[in-house]
């Protein structure tokens, strides 16, 4: 279950405020913002991490779906070679005109290892070419951090990320937790929210956090607190 923990505190004080954001000495005396502060901390405990909000959920989507999103049943939706999604995947006919391919492949997904076997396959057939789509992040996911990822995400939380794009791509685009963790001897991946102590989750951000409660996932809202003068 996703613990929303207000008490986390792996920091000192922070140093000073850029912008109007408050930065963190990180590793290395470093000024960094809050969500590299929190990826150094969870990677002492064993954790590979990207802070990546929605890239990897978006992700994740396209490589599932990819076939889906560009199958040539529904017609009006291609005018030319060049686009990178059909014009309706932001509407909610895109559900209603594929309703039988998708509902089809939510249930594959929960087939253990069907997820992951989709995503080698895709990965193996479009990055080496870089071929660019909606949702695709070559440049911010490797191979082998995509494949460690999946393999060890829930198959529950894989299908209600992919159910929330389906049906509403456009207003599941916000509010995804800033960092994905993933821990390959726990076999454990995590979706963090973090945020610096005055800092309130949005509506989107509660949304998103109560659907992958309910799939089952773990991780944490962390926050950072300033650490009192000694």
């Amino acid at each position: 279950m996703l613990s929303t923990s207000p008490g986390k505190k792996p920091s000192p004080k922070p140093m000073r405020r850029s912008s109007g954001k408050t930065l963190w000495k990180g590793e290395n005396e470093e000024s960094v913002g809050v969500e590299e502060f929190a990826l150094e901390h969870y990677a002492r405990k064993g954790f590979k991490g990207k802070h990546c909000e929605g890239r990897i959920t978006r992700f994740l989507f396209a490589l599932l779906f990819h076939d889906i999103l560009f199958h040539p049943s529904v017609p009006g939706v291609f005018e030319t070679v060049y686009q990178t999604a059909p014009l309706d995947l932001v509407h909610d006919t895109f559900y209603s005109a594929r309703k039988e391919l998708v509902d089809k492949r939510l249930e594959e997904i929960l087939t253990p290892g069907k997820a992951l076997k989709i995503v080698e396959e895709r990965d193996e057939e479009l990055r080496e070419d870089g071929v660019f789509f909606v949702g695709g992040r070559w440049d911010t996911f490797e191979r082998e951090e995509l494949l460690e990822i999946v393999q060890f995400m829930p198959e529950s939380v894989i299908h209600i990320i992919c159910q929330l794009q389906a049906m509403d791509f456009e207003g599941s685009a916000g509010g995804v937790p800033d960092l994905i963790l993933w821990s390959v001897d726990e076999e454990e991946v995590k979706f963090v929210e973090v945020k610096s102590p005055n800092d309130k989750l949005s509506e989107t951000q509660k949304l998103w956090i109560h659907h992958l409660v309910n799939a089952g996932e773990t991780g944490y809202q962390a926050r950072a607190v300033e650490e009192p003068e000694s």
